[in-house]
């Protein structure tokens, strides 16, 4: 716990108290002198800063005064000038940023959580090396790296049915859409092995975007942090 002394002269107008709470909360307790009244400024734990950029806002305009405030009493908070708008820079911010984040938050247990950003890692890496066996006209290899990583014969790889009961259902489609995407790129590549010719290129492309547009179209909807 940090405890901020009052200022050395002038008007012992506050007093401020930075604590972390047992829930994972943040708090920000000001203490005026007259009647000791406490005013507690919380941030809400797991949905990433305050709720609305309207209590966003306010925490700027709040930290603004206090700053000023120990910056003209000459107080050890600040020791400069710049100071004064670094702390509603880097603090509040990415409050507001997060507070317009309105994807729908997918809660999960922080294990699976942390098993399901692993997977994506891995879709993107697997997506990087299709792409580039492609370019090499490798399509044989490219088929089987799809279907082995993306296709709907990774769902047991990726423990899919113990994540699916967590995800919305309309989740859970833009999922399935991804890996029958990837194994319908897996004919395609396929085809363009026995025929490489200008012509299968853009069939090759186009079963390429279905798997990104199931991708974009999933994490434009939802979020797990």
């Amino acid at each position: 716990m940090y405890r901020a002394r009052p200022p050395r002269w002038g008007p012992r107008l506050l007093t401020l108290v930075f604590h972390p709470s047992g829930s994972g909360k943040c708090i920000c307790s000001r203490v005026r002198r007259h009647g000791n009244k406490s005013v507690a400024l919380k941030q809400r734990a797991g949905d990433g800063g305050f709720q609305g950029s309207v209590g966003a806002f306010w925490t700027c305009a709040r930290l603004w005064y206090v700053a000023l405030t120990y910056y003209i009493h000459g107080n050890g908070l600040m020791r400069s000038f710049t100071e004064l708008f670094a702390i509603p820079l880097f603090v509040v911010f990415p409050l507001v940023a997060a507070a317009q984040d309105s994807r729908e938050l997918v809660k999960l247990p922080a294990p699976m959580q942390e098993h399901m950003l692993s997977n994506m890692r891995d879709h993107l890496v697997a997506l990087s090396e299709i792409i580039g066996d492609i370019a090499e006209e490798k399509f044989d290899q490219a088929a089987k790296l799809a279907e082995q990583r993306l296709g709907m014969s990774s769902l047991p790889a990726h423990d899919a049915a113990h994540m699916a009961p967590f995800m919305p259902k309309p989740m859970q489609d833009m999922g399935t859409n991804m890996h029958h995407a990837a194994s319908q790129l897996v004919i395609v590549l396929q085809d363009a092995s026995i025929t490489p010719d200008a012509q299968s290129m853009p069939h090759v492309n186009q079963a390429i975007h279905k798997i990104t547009s199931a991708c974009t179209t999933c994490h434009a909807a939802y979020r797990i942090r």
